[in-house]
Order: structure tokens, then sequence, then C-alpha cells
């Protein structure tokens, strides 16, 4: 191969001293062809491998390699092999004994030397279409870093965005999840593309046929969108949300953000969505809002009839009064044991209707083997049966104020009948509240009257249930003022006023 500075020599000497080919050759003992390839070609000279060289380690495991890689196109994409593993095999299963790094140095020439699939860039215009996808995200909740469930919508033309986070990706969340999602854009988006979830998708044939949950039915049908799936691990059909999800990990879940509950979480994740309507699109030449403010005439109008984001269940309480969800049991009033019940399950609570009457609602708990209880549901049973009321399951997991619960524990020494006194307590904070009754138990605790007389004394008189009596407008800024109680003793003592 000719020298970087013999090449250099040879086009000076004809180009700027007007030597011929033939003299160059004789002046510099190279061959006329080298000096006319020279001549041609202005670039650097580079080494070419006329045969390409021996590989004495790595040759022989070459075929398994392409064949692991060959085969892994059948599979799912999440159960390939990584070029470590297939290290790995090499070693423990061929008896390789090379590098890992010429191993990945293959697989990674392998795969770059697949073709490539091309993508058509996209322009739905403001036409109303949405994509939408999960995301798991860490946050700190009441300083307890846990791993939260972000649910999120964009719409293609005005690239506007919304997320919310829930605790857990089930049906609930995604029905909840889409009533905020359509009153934060104003409206329906006439389609949107979707994954394959469980929630949304019973079952999946081939192409794009799907057979529709009963949660996605009942949202479409309210709400009269169209869902566009996309084909299994094809994700890069909805890339505008798969770019949205790296948008919001980098600019809101960096750092990770502290929370004290997971509505103060929502309320910032919402206020980052309007903050970000006020974004500038240069190939759009318009803000997000601006954009939206448009795309808000080809979404769907908003139903008049509020959805219900709510899972229904037939149950039958237990003879314990509790009905079983989602691995936890909740309680019900002890009049309902036996009885068939409905129950509505929402991200943040549990409802329980017989027969359309709403009997009892629970705070939603997402730990599992849990009984969450309510104590006025069995104080008519515990009215009959008071014996064993402190080690009832309903009275351990109250939660009182430490007057209240100083009260009750003196009650329970000094009382001679201490179980019909504290479930007459009880009674009392059904009927007044526990804080009420816990100011109450504080005074008489200072009065040193613990009994169950003094409780009920001290607690403040009903409000007069009688008609309220209207003030005629012309009187109501008419104000009486009172007189001095010294004017009343100066007319007992007969002096003038």
């Amino acid at each position: 191969m000719i020298r970087v500075d013999t090449k250099e020599r040879i086009r000076e000497l004809h180009f700027r001293e007007g030597y011929s080919i033939r003299a160059i050759s004789r002046m510099l003992k190279v061959a006329r062809k080298t000096v006319k390839r020279a001549l041609t070609d202005a670039e650097p000279p580079r080494y070419h491998l006329t045969k390409e060289r021996a590989k004495r380690v790595i040759g022989p495991f070459l075929p398994i390699i392409y064949q692991l890689l060959e085969e892994d196109q059948l599979r799912p994409p999440k159960q390939r092999h990584t070029a470590r593993r297939i290290f790995e095999r090499l070693r423990d299963e061929y008896g390789y004994q090379g590098s890992e790094a010429t191993v990945r140095l293959y697989v990674r020439r392998w795969h770059q030397a697949q073709p490539k699939e091309m993508f058509l860039p996209m322009d739905f215009g403001l036409n109303g279409w949405a994509q939408s996808d999960w995301f798991e995200a860490l946050i700190e909740l009441q300083g307890t870093v846990i791993t939260v469930h972000v649910f999120l919508i964009r719409l293609c033309g005005s690239r506007a965005l919304f997320a919310r986070a829930y605790l857990k990706e089930n049906a609930e969340a995604i029905l909840d999840a889409h009533v905020h999602s359509f009153n934060f854009f104003g409206g329906v988006p006439p389609h949107i593309a979707y994954d394959n979830p469980k929630t949304l998708v019973a079952q999946i044939f081939s192409g794009r046929r799907r057979k529709e949950s009963q949660y996605l039915q009942a949202l479409r049908l309210h709400y009269l969108f169209q869902p566009e799936f996309c084909l299994p691990y094809e994700a890069h059909e909805k890339g505008l949300a798969e770019n949205s999800v790296r948008l919001l990990r980098h600019n809101f879940f960096v750092p990770i953000p502290k929370v004290n509950s997971l509505e103060e979480l929502n309320e910032h994740l919402e206020r980052w969505c309007l903050k970000y309507l006020e974004e500038y699109l240069p190939d759009k030449e318009a803000t997000v809002g601006e954009l939206l403010a448009k795309e808000k005439l080809s979404l769907l109008p908003l139903p008049e009839v509020p959805f219900e984001p709510a899972v229904f269940r037939s149950v039958r309480a237990t003879r314990q009064a509790f009905i079983h969800f989602d691995g936890n049991r909740y309680s019900v009033p002890v009049n309902m044991a036996h009885l068939p019940l409905t129950l509505r399950a929402y991200v943040d609570r549990i409802e329980i209707y017989h027969e359309d009457e709403k009997i009892a609602v629970h705070t939603r708990c997402y730990a599992q083997g849990k009984t969450i209880t309510c104590y006025t549901h069995y104080l008519p049973l515990l009215k009959q049966k008071p014996n064993f009321v402190l080690y009832t399951l309903p009275f351990r997991q109250l939660k009182l104020p430490a007057p209240l619960e100083q009260f009750l524990s003196k009650l329970a020494t000094r009382s001679p009948k201490p179980p019909q006194d504290i479930v007459a307590c009880l009674e009392l904070m059904a009927e007044h509240g526990i804080e009420t009754v816990a100011e109450a138990a504080e005074r008489a605790l200072l009065m040193d009257t613990v009994n169950v007389t003094a409780l009920k004394a001290l607690l403040p008189l009903p409000s007069p249930s009688g008609p309220k009596v209207e003030v005629p407008e012309d009187l109501r800024d008419y104000r009486v003022h009172m007189p001095h109680p010294a004017k009343y003793d100066r007319l007992l003592g007969g002096a003038a006023v």
C-alpha cells in the first residue's frame, strides 16, 4: 500500500511542477499504475484486507451464535437471547474459552447486518386521533418510595396530553382515567390507539381483530369512540405515546416526586399537563393550547349523563357480615348477612348496595388479605352480645382520639357493667360523631366522672328541629344595641338615666 507522504509527493510533482506520469514513476521508483491511482484519488490511502483473517477462537462457534439469533426471531422480544446469555451458553454448553466482549462484537455485527424496518412519517392533522399507554414510575409517598402506574393519553394533532397515576393498573383505574382525560380535553377523541391489555382486550385474533372486554364495551358505548389496537409487540405503531412516556419520566418524575397522597400527586400531574399547553411547536408554528382549541372541534361531545367508572360485582355477605373482593374482606351491616348485594369498586372506595340502597362505603384497600370493618355495622349485634366487645375486630380496629381511648380504658375498670357501658359509648359515637364524644370525654376526665351518664350530660344538646324563621328583607340590616347593665342599676336606684 502506498504511503501518505508518497501519494502527496506524486500529486505535487504532477499538478504543481508539471512532471509526467512516466517521469514521476522513474523519480520515485513506483509503478505507473500507482501514480495514476494517486492522481485520480485524493483521499488518504487506506488498508484493505485481501482475505479475511482467521478466527481461531470464536470461529467454530459463529454458526451456533447465528443459529441462536435466527431462532430468536420466532420468539417474543422479551424472551430472546441477550449477548451475555449467548456467551454463558457457549461457555457452559459448548466449551467456549474466549471472552464475552468477542461474543458481543459478533452479536452486534449480526444485528447490524439485518434489514431494518422502515417507517412512514405520519400527520393525523387536527382530527381528534389519540394514543394511550401505561408506564411505571417511582414516587415517595409519605416518606416511603413506591411504584405507581401512570395512565397517559395524547392527542396526535395538537400534542396535548393528560396523565394520571394509580396504585394499580386495573379495570377501575382505566375507566377512571378515561373519564378524567375526556373532561380535561373537553371532549372525546373519535379514535384511540391502544396496546392489548387484558383489561381492554378479552381475546386477540389474527390481524387487528379483537374481542373487547366488558369494561371497554361499556366505556365505548357510553362515549361512542372507536378503539384501535396495535399489533402484538408493535408498540412503534403508537410512537407518539411512547415518546410521551419519556417526556413525562424525564420532566415530571425526575427527581422523584415527594407527596403525602395520590390525590396530591395527580393534582401536580394535571398542573404539569396544563403548563404543557403553553409549549410552542416549531413544526406547527403554534402552541399546544392553540392547537387544542382547534382540535376540540373534531372531538365528540361529552355525554350529559356522566359515566360511572366502577366495576360492578354481585356478592353475598357472610354470617360475619363480610363481603369478599380483590383478596380483602369488607364489612356490611349485620342485618344484611346472607343477602345478595351489589358491589361497586372504584379506584378509591368500595360501595355496597342492597336493592339500589347504599348500605356501606369503605376506603379501597390495595393490600392483600386485609379485613376492613366499620363498628357501626355491628352495633345491633353488640347490643345483643356485649360481653366480648373489647375483643371484637371492629372495636380493635377503631382509631380513637387519646381522651376517648383513655375514657373507655377507665370505664372498663370502674363500671359495674363495662361491656354494656362501652357499647353505649359506641352508640353515642355513632349518633354524635367520634370527635364530639372525644371532647365530652376529655371534660369528663378532668372532672373525674367516668360514666356513661356524665358523658351523655356533657354532650351538646341537639339543635332545634323546628321551622326556620325567615327575617323580612327590610329588617335584615337592622341592629338592636343592648344597653349597659349600669343603666338598669341607676333606674332601680331612682337616678335619672
